[in-house]
């Protein structure tokens, strides 16, 4: 996976795939079933082919450091409900599926479009993030651990299975003759991250010292009569669903960023601390502004 950035230079990203020395296992728990050994083969076959996509701790690495902000895209389909993540070269990375009804969004390693893969499962999402209506507030949880969703129950490690990725809260405040929609976000990662059955307060998240984000507020241009923010290496279409991200230290130092493009396209550009899943869920909450 090559990744353009400014200067001219390319990574391998995610960093799971530059030492290509990660297999992806393929045991089942139990007795094996028709289905389980059926997917069994799926996998190896998928995995001749390169489009195996096993391991979701590729999308929980944070980027190389760098003072540019990563480029990708995001294709929204012409219901509203499907989205996929693309890096700025084109390469397919992350698949979601949006139900408006029940205010949650379920990610997915595989396209269902890829007829070559026969691996894409609706009821397996790798990563689902569900709103929490008393607070505002969306949580981004990993559904499987890598290191072991394959173990028996009693050998599973802290995380209990599943673990939370980030928090997002909804706000609104008034700047100028307009209103801005906000977020204060928590990305957690590494040694901060925690079994998801216990919600963790925002007084307990800053005392585990994760990233704290928060919306960089627009401007009020009176002459346009609107709210304008700069997205500087970016033609941008004005939505409200546009926003950046900034730590909380330096409201200046933007770490990601998403804007209309097209029709049916956004950029999302982010850099260190934030990963791909944290990025990527953090802008899927942007649509939900207008409910």
């Amino acid at each position: 996976m090559v990744l353009m950035g400014e200067p001219a230079s390319s990574w391998l990203w995610p960093k799971g795939l530059m030492s290509g020395s990660k297999k992806v296992s393929t045991c089942t728990l139990g007795p094996a079933s028709d289905a389980g050994q059926e997917r069994d083969f799926d996998v190896a076959d998928s995995m001749e082919k390169g489009l195996a996509h096993e391991l979701v701790t590729d999308f929980m690495y944070s980027l190389p450091q760098a003072s540019w902000l990563w480029k990708f895209h995001v294709d929204r389909s012409h219901d509203r409900k499907q989205y996929r993540l693309f890096s700025e070269n084109g390469e397919f990375l992350l698949y979601a599926k949006v139900s408006s009804k029940n205010l949650s969004v379920n990610f997915f390693t595989y396209d269902p479009k890829d007829k070559d893969c026969l691996l894409f499962d609706p009821n397996k999402p790798a990563f689902t993030m569900k709103f929490k209506a008393l607070t505002n507030e969306w949580q981004l949880i990993q559904e499987r651990c890598d290191k072991c969703c394959y173990s028996p129950e009693h050998l599973l490690c802290s995380c209990g299975g599943r673990r939370e990725v980030a928090s997002i809260r909804h706000t609104q405040q008034n700047v100028g003759d307009g209103i801005s929609h906000c977020m204060d976000v928590y990305i957690i990662s590494g040694d901060s991250m925690h079994c998801q059955d216990t919600w963790v307060e925002s007084s307990q998240k800053r005392q585990l010292g994760v990233h704290r984000l928060m919306t960089k507020l627009p401007i009020w241009n009176a002459d346009l009569q609107s709210l304008v923010l700069d997205f500087k290496g970016r033609k941008v279409i004005p939505s409200s669903k546009n926003f950046q991200l900034a730590t909380r230290d330096d409201p200046n130092h933007i770490v990601c960023q998403y804007a209309k493009l097209a029709h049916q396209k956004f950029s999302l550009d982010f850099r260190y601390p934030i990963t791909a899943i944290q990025a990527f869920g953090i802008s899927l909450t942007s649509p939900f502004w207008e409910c």
